[in-house]
């Protein structure tokens, strides 16, 4: 769904699986900003590549055209592509330092967290490439500056995202 000229939005439905016959209805949003690059913030869980890739054709544009994947936290249900997206478009990965270890590190994540059908919902570990202070600013291609709010509490480092021309 089109929010702006450059900002779009994609609920991605998933279910996570508590046992046997039982399932809980979930949703995640991946925001992709396309300007003369796209620049993803966040990524969905495993498999969500393809609806992604399928979104940016119906633009008339290439998921070469990532160039960065921006991940506000390390939950599994926001990281689960990430290392698919990278490997395929070569793009670079950003998040705040306390994210990090989790992103890097997905069973160790699982350890410290164990969410039902994690592993279900993260493709792979995914190396960082930059990382995002407390009010950062970052400007995506030619387009918008955004800056980034530590905002602790869902997660250590979870950033919240402002799209200062918005």
């Amino acid at each position: 769904m089109k929010l702006t000229d450059k900002i779009h939005l994609l609920k991605i439905d998933f279910e996570i699986t508590l046992s046997p016959g039982r399932k809980l209805p979930r949703f995640v949003n991946v925001l992709m900003i396309i300007d003369d690059n796209i620049t993803l913030i966040d990524t969905g869980v495993k498999g969500t590549e393809k609806i992604i890739f399928d979104y940016i054709k119906k633009q008339g544009r290439h998921h070469s055209d990532i160039q960065k994947i921006i991940l506000s936290h390390s939950h599994p249900d926001h990281i689960g592509s990430a290392a698919k997206i990278k490997e395929l478009t070569g793009c670079k990965v950003f998040t705040h330092e306390h994210e990090k270890e989790w992103i890097e590190n997905i069973d160790k994540q699982y350890q410290e967290r164990p969410v039902p059908g994690f592993f279900s919902l993260v493709d792979k570990p995914v190396v960082v490439d930059e990382l995002i202070q407390d009010n950062q600013r970052m400007r995506t291609g030619n387009g918008l500056s955004l800056r980034f709010i530590k905002a602790s509490g869902h997660s250590k480092g979870c950033l919240n995202i402002l799209f200062e021309e918005d």
